[in-house]
């Protein structure tokens, strides 16, 4: 049996669909108080910078205790301080508000990753978005809000 392109069409989204399972089992085993905890983190140290200074975001005895009772455990604040900046305009935002407009954010940097990086025509580039969105670091890094997606737009672009 020869194979053709639509076998290995058909393989892709085989696939996509068995990662798209993996992943929605794996984030069953998630257990916080908040959606999107790590956005959360940003989203405090926006706040505790704007109201506070911006050296109190690495202060544990000022950042652990709010962010361990909005999410459940103390994750501390570990990236640079212009992540804060980029976030000080959502902080001026209820959070569900601020977490739905950076998803949107999450979501345009890895379509625009998509649009500039996939090769082929446009069923193979469509396969190629597909299989990235349902791989665990894409899925995670949205599903927890992480910037990741941002730094990977930016190096794209570059």
């Amino acid at each position: 049996m020869r194979l053709h392109r639509e076998h290995g069409i058909t393989a892709a989204l085989g696939v996509s669909v068995v990662l798209a399972l993996v992943d929605l089992q794996w984030s069953y085993t998630l257990h916080y108080k908040l959606a999107q905890p790590d956005f959360y983190v940003y989203y405090l140290a926006a706040q505790l910078g704007r109201a506070d200074s911006w050296a109190a975001i690495y202060d544990p005895a000022v950042f652990l205790p709010p962010v361990t009772a909005a999410v459940g455990k103390p994750l501390p604040y570990l990236n640079p301080p212009e992540l804060a900046w980029l976030v000080t305009p959502l902080s001026f935002l209820p959070y569900a508000l601020a977490a739905w407009i950076w998803t949107g954010l999450l979501a345009a940097a890895f379509v625009l990753v998509w649009y500039l990086v996939a090769p082929g025509r446009r069923i193979v580039r469509l396969i190629h978005g597909l299989g990235a969105a349902v791989l665990l670091p894409v899925f995670v890094g949205i599903l927890f809000g992480q910037a990741s997606l941002l730094v990977v737009a930016a190096v794209a672009l570059s």
